[in-house]
């Protein structure tokens, strides 16, 4: 017997342990609209009992988690990551209505390549049939998520592919094969003068690792007499609130997110609920039905509270960064890296250039549920600072350049429009 795999007890605990954490910390109920929490989660407990390895077992639990349509509300299995290559070979996204290639370590499949079919059936029908494991918080995000999760792709499996010039290729994906070649993993962080003495040049990925925000703030430093730097976000996964080295470039006053968490409020849930129910009775009259809809007015605040506060306005530092800031961004920045570019939006410190940010930001809540597997339920919700809604929605570009099939073709030819963009607007301005 499989050690890894988990009982039915364990499999309807764990259920039970998300299921009443959801309930107590999820923060972002007003992103669903006719939802019912029972009903999702009898669905889940059907499923379950009928699944008999560990990966059904987990893709179950993805698609329970899915149905709340948040970004930073998902399932991570140790063991069944672990079991997967990082990527398929190559990564994808959604663009001008096809499935195209971004990026490759097979030369032939050069970015803008088309993906037409997996085992002989479209992409499209492929990606409805999997998004259903898919937590995100919007359309758009669920679709740039796909690449993310080889789990969801056979281990084996033909690509049907039409690249820029016209020829058309199949190709047999193993992830066997794929998990055991030498992959070059993307550097975290890169940092370099574009402009030598000018323009300085800081790419970052992923904000996980201090070290990480350590490194920025010493190329800051290198960088303190240059006349601007391009911070280059796109891509950036996100991890922890790069909060040192956002005021160490601010030079005038800025302000976070708006933010919302749940609250409790027993009783008067009660007695919402209590009211509501009686309303269902279609046997009462019309002046007890007014009666009943009355107090449960009273009492609807307390259905779904929550905790709302706003960010105070903070003084910059007095050596803070005085040059220009340019920040590039895309539709797969997200977490802490909008969290990076919000105060530089709100305030107009910096100019930000590429494409609406993916939408999604906040702090999960994580249930440890043994066995390598652990569940995050998002307990916090961000607006921007004017309570405009975020999540879901991101942050738009100063200047907006999407990204398209013609764009990635020019791509593999150096030719990088949005960081071109970027040197042109701040050479401008040392003319």
């Amino acid at each position: 017997m499989d050690s890894t795999n988990f009982s039915i007890m364990e499999k309807i605990f764990i259920a039970s342990k998300i299921y009443g954490g959801i309930q107590k910390y999820f923060g972002h109920w007003e992103g669903l609209v006719d939802y019912n929490l029972d009903k999702v989660y009898q669905t889940l407990l059907k499923r379950i009992l009928q699944n008999d390895s560990r990966k059904d077992f987990i893709l179950s639990l993805m698609e329970f988690i899915a149905t709340l349509e948040n970004g930073h509300s998902w399932v991570n299995d140790k063991i069944l990551i672990e079991k997967y290559p990082p990527n398929l070979g190559f990564q994808f996204d959604f663009i001008e209505n096809n499935w195209v290639i971004t990026f490759s370590y097979d030369k032939r499949f050069s970015p803008g390549t088309i993906l037409e079919e997996i085992n002989g059936r479209s992409w499209e029908s492929f990606y409805e049939e999997k998004k259903r494991f898919i937590g995100a918080s919007s359309e758009r995000a669920k679709r740039s998520s796909l690449t993310e999760r080889p789990y969801l792709f056979p281990w084996e499996f033909t690509i049907s592919c039409r690249t820029p010039e016209g020829e058309r290729i199949e190709k047999v994906i193993n992830q066997e094969i794929v998990k055991n070649s030498k992959i070059k993993k993307a550097m975290n962080f890169e940092a370099k003068w574009l402009l030598n003495g000018q323009i300085g040049y800081i790419s970052i990925l992923n904000f996980g690792d201090p070290k990480i925000q350590k490194k920025a703030l010493e190329w800051v430093e290198i960088f303190s007499n240059a006349s601007s730097i391009i911070f280059d976000l796109r891509g950036n996964i996100g991890g922890n609130t790069p909060i040192e080295l956002i005021s160490r470039l601010m030079k005038k006053k800025y302000r976070w997110w708006t933010e919302t968490t749940p609250l409790k409020f027993s009783l008067h849930e009660f007695y919402f609920n209590y009211y509501d129910n009686m309303l269902q009775n279609k046997e009462l009259d019309k002046s007890t039905k007014i009666e009943l809809a009355e107090n449960r007015s009273n009492f609807e605040i307390f259905a779904k509270p929550y905790l709302k506060w706003n960010s105070i306005w903070e003084a910059p530092l007095e050596d803070a960064y005085q040059g220009d800031i340019v920040i590039l961004a895309d539709r797969n920045t997200r977490s802490a890296g909008e969290d990076f570019i919000l105060p530089f939006k709100d305030n107009k410190r910096a100019v930000i250039i590429g494409e609406r940010t993916r939408g999604t930001t906040g702090q999960p809540y994580m249930i440890d549920c043994g066995k390598g597997l652990t569940v995050f339920i998002g307990m916090k919700r961000a607006y921007f600072p004017d309570g405009s809604p975020f999540e879901g929605i991101g942050i738009e570009p100063d200047v907006n350049i999407p990204l398209s099939i013609k764009l990635l073709q020019k791509r593999k030819e150096s030719d990088d429009l949005v960081l071109q963009t970027a040197l042109e607007i701040l050479k401008k301005n040392l003319n």
